[in-house]
């Protein structure tokens, strides 16, 4: 709500002004290699086959596997449909790159997906794994990913850093609203079932 009451305010600029400049000072001509692989991370070529490597993993260890294969889909699908209608809503034209000018950039569409597919891919691993170095790796892991989608979207002036960090707080939002969905109805299933069984 913060966010969407800055953004309704016009008080983005310095944030974005400060952000692009210590982004494109860190982030020299040097890195232009580099973050295009970075883009990439932003892309199907990530996405496609994790969700793959979860439908899989939920296959072989799900304990509710229907439930868990439909809320993938869900948090997939409804966050595609969620970002397109939040950037029609806020109807945000981005910075101008190349003499182009992206519009709709509010929020950052790579940004939101990032954070929901490898989010919720990554509670679905890890609530099977109880290894403390496992889960270290894969959250820091997902928390790298996201932040390099989000400093390429940045460096390469198609969107703004306030665009950026708007697509991490909606898909935020969005995956902490399917997980706690995802628990009640779990343990909605696991009270019927015990109900049954007694």
């Amino acid at each position: 709500l913060g966010m969407i009451q800055d953004f309704l305010a016009h008080e983005f600029s310095q944030f974005d002004d400060v952000t692009s400049y210590i982004i494109l000072t860190v982030f020299g001509s040097e890195w232009q290699d580099q973050m295009q692989l970075f883009a990439k991370l932003g892309t199907i070529y990530l996405y496609g086959p994790l969700i793959v490597i979860t439908s899989i993993w939920i296959m072989f260890r799900g304990r509710n596997k229907g439930l868990e294969f439909l809320f993938l889909l869900w948090v997939v699908l409804g966050g595609e449909v969620l970002d397109d209608e939040l950037r029609m809503l806020f109807h945000r034209p981005g910075p101008v790159a190349a003499g182009i000018q992206l519009i709709n950039t509010f929020p950052s569409e790579e940004t939101l997906t990032s954070i929901s597919v490898c989010g919720f891919s990554a509670f679905l691993l890890l609530r099977h794994y109880s290894q403390s170095l496992i889960r270290i790796f894969v959250v820091l892991f997902v928390i790298l990913v996201c932040l390099l989608v989000g400093i390429s979207r940045i460096y390469y002036n198609v969107q703004f850093p306030s665009d950026v960090a708007a697509g991490y707080v909606f898909g935020g939002v969005w995956i902490t609203l399917n997980v706690i969905l995802l628990e009640v109805l779990r343990k909605l299933q696991d009270n019927e079932a015990a109900i049954v069984v007694n």
